[in-house]
């Protein structure tokens, strides 16, 4: 568990579903010695960019979203499958596509601009 790792999403979720066995390393207050990281640690996850005394919640974070996916865990299959469907909504990178979006807007309102200008000229202007 590291604020560096790689982000726990829901298709991570399934992915890590799916292995046979997981074991979760977390650090407290000084994190884990960076030569049992190159070790033996194949991937590091993270739930978030914050910090916390310890991976321990992280870690309980990571089971739970794993471990409902798994077949029993839960009674309604139906609203776990609902809950994926929608979780990959949620999932969109929501700052990519406002950055996109604000591009888009920001070249509307410059072509706007040009237009009004141009529109304001006139062929006198240029006859004096």
């Amino acid at each position: 568990m590291s604020p560096q790792g790689t982000p726990l999403i829901q298709a991570k979720a399934r992915e890590l579903a799916g292995c046979p066995r997981l074991i979760l390393l977390c650090g407290r207050y000084e994190g884990v010695d960076e030569r049992l990281l190159e070790a033996v640690v194949d991937e590091e996850l993270s739930i978030g960019d914050y910090v916390l005394s310890g991976g321990e919640l992280a870690a309980a974070v990571v089971i739970d979203a794993t471990a409902r996916l798994l077949p029993g865990a839960l009674n309604d299959v139906e609203s776990v499958n609902l809950q994926e469907r929608l979780s990959e909504l949620i999932d969109l990178d929501y700052a990519k596509g406002l950055a996109e979006f604000s591009t888009v807007q920001t070249a509307t309102q410059a072509a706007m601009q040009t237009y009004a200008s141009v529109a304001r000229l006139s062929l006198f202007n240029y006859l004096g």
